[in-house]
């Protein structure tokens, strides 16, 4: 079953209850002001081509209106979602030990995937995957390893090469809001570059990739960069590291 038949506005109110709360006023701050300096970047852009003198002064969003914004950014088009019910919004609070997430990158340019994306893999599923390539070595496991972990996740190599891995530790006396829902392959659907993806054939064909309801995804509304980094290739145990 998919996204259509959940609530959106339920999720996006407990959503906005979470980053109403004071430990993440310094998160939105930094959010609004990214988002400040991308509305100034845009108004020089297009006064180069169009001169239309003083820019709008910039409105900070609320926990509100980030909250709707990240819920209908997780799910999508309701006809090609990147989520299947059931879908929930959590707050990941590390107990015993912190929490890592993961995340498929490569920075080539602007326009591919970076280390600070907001969609990211559980830690016991590049778990499994590792384990499954166990008889391979090297250069063949390491590229199956990133090959599994962009079928698992339905990443479209358009819009992410998927040539690095990245990890987010969030450590004791953090925490980080959350939306989980399993990955839909139809998420593919929405991107407009080549391979063009219309059907489950097409995910097998053109992707290699298997069209079946996709493990956990974590989407991140809002985190502090500083729990990302890059997992580099010599490290002794890539890529849980």
């Amino acid at each position: 079953m998919g996204t259509p038949i959940v609530d959106r506005d339920k999720l996006a109110r407990e959503l906005g209850a979470l980053l109403s709360k004071p430990q993440y006023k310094q998160m939105l701050a930094h959010e609004n002001e990214d988002r400040e300096l991308r509305q100034q970047k845009n108004h020089r852009r297009t006064n180069l081509k169009a001169p239309s003198g003083k820019p709008t002064a910039y409105q900070p969003a609320t926990a509100a209106q980030l909250a709707k914004e990240a819920v209908d950014a997780a799910f999508g088009d309701v006809n090609q979602p990147n989520l299947l019910d059931p879908v929930v919004v959590l707050e990941l609070t590390p107990a015993s030990a912190p929490i890592c997430l993961y995340r498929l990158y490569d920075g080539r340019s602007h326009k591919t995937a970076l280390t600070l994306g907001r969609w990211w893999s559980t830690r016991s599923l590049l778990k499994e995957i590792w384990h499954a390539t166990s008889g391979l070595a090297g250069e063949e496991r390491r590229g199956r390893t990133l090959e599994f972990l962009k079928s698992a996740m339905f990443v479209h190599p358009g819009g992410n090469y998927g040539t690095n891995i990245a990890r987010m530790k969030v450590g004791g006396g953090c925490c980080v809001p959350a939306i989980i829902g399993r990955g839909s392959w139809t998420a593919l659907k929405s991107y407009r570059i080549a391979p063009a993806i219309h059907t489950e054939d097409d995910v097998i064909d053109k992707l290699g990739m298997t069209p079946i309801p996709g493990p956990k995804q974590v989407f991140l509304p809002i985190f502090n960069d500083m729990w990302v980094r890059g997992v580099p290739d010599l490290s002794p145990d890539w890529p849980l590291s």
